[in-house]
């Protein structure tokens, strides 16, 4: 149960970071992944899980994370070019 409290103190501590960052979304998005990271270190440290942060498995995480922000960005990008429902 600890743990999703971690993970929700983690998402409010990304969106905040993120929310500050607004007018540049690359950074927002790799201020926010450090954010959501660095306080599940400081979780690990009492819970345990330390072996979860090794490098590989941190820069996994993040590859995967850049992937679907890359895919969202470009999914909103196209979106905002086209009408929606016909509308003009």
């Amino acid at each position: 149960m600890l743990w999703g409290v971690a993970l929700g103190v983690a998402a409010f501590a990304a969106f905040f970071v993120a929310r500050t960052l607004v007018r540049n979304a690359v950074l927002a998005f790799i201020a926010a992944f450090v954010a959501f990271e660095a306080v599940l270190v400081l979780f690990s440290i009492p819970l345990g899980g330390w072996e979860a942060y090794a490098p590989r498995y941190t820069i996994e995480i993040f590859a995967v994370n850049a992937a679907w922000f890359i895919g969202a960005q470009t999914v909103l990008r196209l979106a905002a070019r086209r009408p929606v429902l016909g509308a003009p």
